[in-house]
């Protein structure tokens, strides 16, 4: 049979083994929590990465250069384009750049402005 003294022998390397993987199991916890915290902050300084600035781009159309004709017998300015602008002849056809100057000579819109 064994003895008292082999058993307590034995016991006491057990439990010494216990103790050993009981502090390793411990070290490897501490050491996986500062891995997760490195890979967390590791994480929030990839997503917060300075948002680069918005940038409007305006672009201006070049306006069409409306050219606006009046007849001098008339009473009414038109767009090119107009058929009633189309039958006024070359020596009676006034040309505009703006309304405003076709207004002020005292001519009233036609339907195709």
């Amino acid at each position: 049979m064994v003895s008292e003294a082999k058993l307590i022998r034995a016991f006491r390397k057990v439990k010494s083994d216990v103790v050993k993987l009981q502090r390793q199991v411990i070290e490897l916890n501490q050491g996986q929590k500062e891995l997760l915290d490195k890979a967390a902050q590791a994480k929030t300084k990839r997503t917060k990465k300075p948002a680069a600035p918005k940038t409007v781009v305006v672009t201006k159309t070049a306006r069409k250069k409306t050219e606006y004709v009046a007849s001098k017998d008339g009473e009414k300015y038109h767009i090119r384009s107009c058929p009633f602008a189309k039958n006024i002849k070359r020596g009676h056809r006034v040309i505009y750049k703006s309304k405003v100057k076709a207004l002020s000579d005292g001519y009233k819109p036609c339907s195709c402005v």
